[in-house]
């Protein structure tokens, strides 16, 4: 049975030269959708269904061919159209009338695990799982900029915000981005941009949660989310594009045949495309059927060939790479929302921006830094009054309040102040310092040194900085050290023209800075915290040989007598986290031969499928952090070798609640030597009857469980609710077992729920 789309290509092969052309004025002419010129100026008959698929859908394109033949006076290929589609159609109905009740329990079934797989996601911050919906924020999205930073942290809403290009669009709400592409006739296709961490992931989620909750786009009929992390793995095989599906949607396999791909509108979300191994070749033809089997590269370029300009444009815009780059952006972008919204001014030029607004800038810098200094992130009038700001007079600063500025009201009518982020006071506070720097302003710069001083290097100054927001012990100094760091390179003195009074080189400071902080990295007594901001500092200095060097670690094995400092294994620890890599293997005995820096290894559990932990000197503290990796939404833990570590019963409860989550993917567990009596025993019984448990090989060898620790995992072998039948071998060796225990074990393995193959 021919599709849609070999029809209409069938169809189009037979025109002339001279007919293909009239036919594709036609296309463009079509009164109901448009299709431009240049879209059909080296479109070949394969290009121009595809385009008529994409704008039209299927059935919709096979009118638009016979209605153009029509006109074209072709009428007797558009009558063969017409009947060669309707047999299809009726062959079709033939081969598919069965499974069409299947269809539909497919697609609610598959709904419903979509809602499942986006419901919850993991919240770092306080090292566990929690709602989509409870934590949520709206991102600000933009069609081709984005102008705001989002109320968590460290987070940014901005990259590559500051573009020639100037845009007036309003903001977009992720879940009406194909409404606003239908709105303008164009390709349902789009592609998000941002740094990582910004939210891309987790408002890809929030659109599948509002859809399979009947909230939002309910003209999709199924939504399938596609990891480029996974699709590197089969990049050497061959595909039709139901194959690719079947890959990550087992549950396809019999839909095929169905009229999923034909009549069912589907949506691609394919994440982490920065993260591709793809080729990209956007010169081989496109594929138009979904039977044909070809690579996984052919596959995708086939489903995003309109993105084509942007994915192979040779990028040659200026793109935010630090934290303080895009704040320098997020800065004058505000500025220019300033211009139009309240000072009703045409476009003007970055300098000139920051020229007309400097004085207030300056103010307000000031105020961000002496309040920083306070750890003060709320001001009254007294306080703007001190930095020479009249809030009740200043025409100027009432249009900063609505950008990087706010007003609330409190109690008894009082007004009180902050910025919009506190990140915004921390890159402001580095501006006013370093252009305190500039004019030798060493009263302000006092702050960062013990001893009177008069005339200082920029050198000094970074290093003192550093110093100072190390001794801190709030850490509130250490955005603020990262902003002052990216300020003090050349290309940000730039960007900053029109505020700063002059730019000079500061190649040699920058460069003698980055050294003090790599030895400062590997000091004995340096935090962990402090460690991992020194790292972000290196990064804004735009030194990445610490990074490299880490990457260098992960990519190579372990060589003898490699032995990190504990800053450096906690760089290491952070540098996976950041990049969401997934290890086969982690072994913490690969990077250091000292049980004492272990422990700031162990959150790379969240970060590999076997995680090597025995004889690490660990305790029961540990335990938290290994059982919220089991519980994250894309666990990837599959095996974990705890052996010979104090966990006791307490630390091991912990992992045992891990395994009743229904994201836990753990097949192989081994506790031998941890410890453990007959207490911990109740609660592995409760976690091995969970529906959820997918435990496999369990070793609690070389304990002290006794007769009363076998009774309860007897109990549980024997419950009617028990979910054990997973569990294909036990290692219970050397834990004192009496002959009572061993009859009490036997009659749990009679139970018809137990599947044993192995037990020791």
């Amino acid at each position: 049975m021919a599709s849609v789309k070999e029809l209409l290509v069938d169809s189009l092969k037979e025109l002339l030269e001279a007919e293909l052309k009239e036919f594709h004025w036609h296309l463009m002419n079509t009164s109901h959708k448009h299709i431009s010129k240049s879209e059909m100026e080296k479109a070949d008959i394969f290009d121009t269904v595809d385009k008529m698929a994409m704008c039209f859908g299927p059935e919709e394109a096979m009118k638009v061919m016979v209605d153009i033949l029509t006109k074209m006076k072709q009428n007797d290929r558009a009558e063969q159209l017409e009947n060669k589609h309707k047999q299809a159609q009726a062959e079709g109905n033939m081969k598919t009338s069965v499974t069409v009740g299947e269809l539909q329990n497919f697609l609610q079934t598959h709904k419903t695990k979509m809602r499942k797989k986006a419901e919850y996601i993991f919240e770092g911050n306080k090292d566990n799982e929690a709602q989509l919906k409870a934590v949520y924020t709206e991102l600000f999205i933009t069609e081709g900029d984005m102008k705001d930073v989002n109320h968590e942290h460290e987070i940014l809403k901005i990259d590559d915000v500051f573009k020639n290009k100037k845009t007036h669009d309003k903001p977009i709400k992720c879940n009406d981005i194909f409404t606003e592409l239908r709105k303008n006739n164009e390709e349902k296709i789009v592609l998000t941009k941002g740094v990582a961490g910004i939210g891309k992931t987790v408002s890809v989620h929030k659109f599948i949660l509002d859809w399979a909750e009947g909230e939002a786009n309910q003209d999709i009929h199924c939504v399938f989310l596609l990891s480029f992390r996974e699709i590197n793995l089969i990049t050497n095989e061959d595909f039709s594009l139901h194959e690719l599906l079947l890959e990550f949607y087992p549950e396809l396999k019999d839909m095929e045949k169905s009229k999923l791909y034909e009549e069912c509108k589907l949506a691609f979300i394919f994440d982490g495309l920065d993260e591709s191994r793809l080729l990209l070749n956007f010169n081989t033809r496109s594929l138009n059927t979904v039977e044909k089997r070809s690579s996984v590269d052919v596959l995708f370029t086939s489903l995003v060939k309109v993105l084509q300009d942007i994915l192979t444009e040779n990028n040659e815009e200026n793109i935010s790479t630090t934290l303080t780059e895009m704040y320098i952006h997020f800065l004058l972008i505000q500025m220019e929302i300033k211009n139009q919204k309240y000072d009703k001014q045409e476009e003007r030029e970055c300098t000139e921006h920051l020229q007309l607004n400097k004085k207030m800038i300056l103010k307000l810098a000031k105020l961000a830094f002496e309040q920083l200094k306070q750890e003060n992130i709320v001001f009254y009038k007294e306080d703007l009054k001190a930095c020479g700001i009249d809030a009740s007079k200043d025409t100027e600063f009432t249009g900063m309040i609505a950008e990087i500025f706010k007003r609330e009201h409190r109690l008894h009518g009082a007004k009180v102040f902050c910025f919009v982020h506190l990140s915004v006071q921390e890159f402001l506070a580095a501006v006013h310092v370093f252009i305190c720097y500039q004019n030798k302003d060493m009263q302000e710069l006092q702050f960062f040194f013990k001893l009177p001083e008069q005339n200082i290097t920029l050198q000094e100054l970074l290093q003192k900085t550093v110093n100072k927001t190390m001794e801190s012990q709030r850490g509130h100094l250490d955005l603020f050290l990262r902003f002052l760091m990216g300020i003090s390179l050349e290309s940000s003195q730039n960007l900053l023209k029109g505020l700063i009074t002059h730019t000079e080189d500061t190649t040699e400071s920058v460069t003698k800075t980055a050294e003090y902080i790599k030895q400062e990295q590997i000091k004995y007594n340096i935090s962990d915290e402090s460690s991992v901001n020194l790292f972000y500092c290196l990064l804004e200095l735009k030194d990445h040989s610490l990074y490299e060097e880490i990457q260098s670690y992960l990519s190579s094995d372990g060589h003898p007598g490699r032995n990190l400092s504990s800053s450096m294994c906690t760089v290491l620890t952070c540098v996976l986290l950041m990049s969401e890599k997934v290890l086969d293997e982690f072994n913490p005995k690969k990077f250091t031969s000292s049980s004492s820096k272990y422990t700031r290894l162990i959150p790379a559990v969240r970060c590999c499928r076997r995680a090597l932990f025995d004889s690490c000197g660990f305790d029961e503290t540990c335990c938290e952090t290994v059982s919220s990796a089991l519980q994250e939404s894309n666990s990837h833990l599959t095996e974990l070798d705890l052996s010979n570590n104090h966990l006791q019963d307490s630390g091991v409860k912990l992992i045992y609640d891990g395994l009743k989550s229904p994201h836990c993917q753990l097949n192989i567990m081994r506790l031998c030597g941890c410890h453990l009596t007959d207490q911990s025993c109740e609660s592995l019984s409760s976690a091995l009857q969970s529906s959820n448990s997918v435990l496999r090989e369990l070793d609690m060898s070389n304990n002290d469980l006794q007769d009363p620790g076998v009774k309860l995992l007897s109990e549980g072998l024997k419950s009617p609710n028990s979910k054990m039948e997973m569990l294909r071998e036990l290692d219970l060796n050397n834990n004192d077992l009496q002959d009572s225990g061993v009859m009490l074990l036997s009659e749990g393995l009679r139970s018809p729920n137990c599947q044993l193959e192995i037990l020791r």
